[in-house]
């Protein structure tokens, strides 16, 4: 029987898929069985580095030779013949692999285990070394709304054992239910924010399978009153296009805001202001001006409570941090009056 010498102890349990199968009087045995098959695996494959992006087969045969062990802890432990490990691929910090309990896809995870990186920055958090094993529960939970792959177990390193942390999720692909994407002004004051530079390669179907790059947003509003007013309208914001394919929209909204005024606002003269359209373009423009008009009817309520000062600089500030933030002319102006 495997024992784990780290002296941190795991987080979480098997997933429930798993659980379900192992007698009640076993579960807790097992559980820490696997942690220590777990962690033997990622003592082993620690020193075995891989470039991110290159794939090299004799790195990843260095990898795989390491495989049948496992698989044959694993098997056994369960009493099963059918898990198998594959590799998925390597960052900086961890490698990934796919562990299969039978052909099931439900039962499918993400094994993500550290290298043993001698450089680390101790202040960094994907390192393994305590933080982004510990954190990625209170993170999954508390912070992601299902943006984050499911944590099931982990086992930090150590700064003495910098090579047997582990992370244990859930397995996401492009099957997956996807998340509706925050747009630019939502995603700004999220609690938590992406630090990681590679950020888009950790995201499947809107969901971050990569943890270790998250930290504290210093532009999230943590006073709870304000920021569900501002919630009110950066949600509304977010439906407008401010992409660069909606400039000519914009220019032209904004040509006809400067000649109507207040009335630009009155449904009965849009017919009118998009008449020049083409038929793609107008249901843009249609659309923008109905999200304009939301954003004029909440600001003038919310400019009644004490609190609008605050809640109108933040949007400001969101506004004006948009890459193309001259396309926001309008709904900028409608903020500070």
């Amino acid at each position: 029987m495997l024992k784990n010498n780290n002296p941190l102890g795991f987080m979480g349990a098997l997933p429930s898929n798993i659980i379900k199968s192992i007698p009640e009087h076993q579960r807790k045995s097992i559980t820490q069985q696997a942690d220590a098959i777990f962690s033997d695996f990622a003592s082993s494959v620690a020193y075995v580095h891989i470039e991110k992006h290159t794939h090299y087969s004799f790195h990843t045969e260095a990898l795989r030779r390491y495989f049948p062990q496992i698989i044959s802890n694993l098997n056994n432990l369960f009493n099963r013949g059918d898990i198998s490990v594959s590799y998925i691929g390597s960052g900086a910090y961890k490698h990934c692999f796919m562990l299969s309990f039978g052909d099931n896809l439900e039962n499918r995870y993400v094994l993500q285990t550290f290298q043993n990186v001698m450089n680390f920055d101790p202040d960094y958090c994907p390192h393994g070394v305590l933080y982004e094993p510990q954190n990625a529960f209170a993170v999954y939970k508390k912070y992601s709304h299902g943006r984050i792959a499911k944590p099931f177990m982990s086992h930090p390193s150590t700064k003495e054992i910098l090579s047997n942390g582990y992370i244990l999720t859930k397995y996401i692909d492009s099957n997956h239910s996807a998340k509706t994407k925050l747009g630019p002004i939502l995603t700004r004051r999220t609690k938590i924010t992406n630090t990681d530079i590679f950020s888009t390669d950790n995201t499947i179907r809107g969901i971050s399978v990569d943890i270790g790059g998250f930290t504290e947003n210093p532009e999230h509003i943590t006073a709870p009153q304000i920021r569900y007013h501002w919630h009110e309208i950066a949600q509304i914001l977010d439906k407008i296009d401010f992409s660069p394919k909606a400039t000519d929209i914009h220019i032209r909204l904004c040509a006809e805001y400067e000649k109507y005024g207040d009335n630009f606002f009155n449904t009965t003269l849009w017919p009118k202001i998009t008449r020049h359209f083409d038929t793609k373009d107008k249901k843009a423009a249609e659309k923008t001006l109905k999200s304009l008009r939301r954003l004029k009817i909440k600001r003038e309520k919310l400019s009644q409570n004490d609190d609008w000062e605050i809640v109108q600089k933040y949007l400001v500030e969101d506004l004006k941090s948009l890459p193309f933030n001259t396309l926001s002319r309008i709904a900028l102006n409608e903020i500070q009056r």
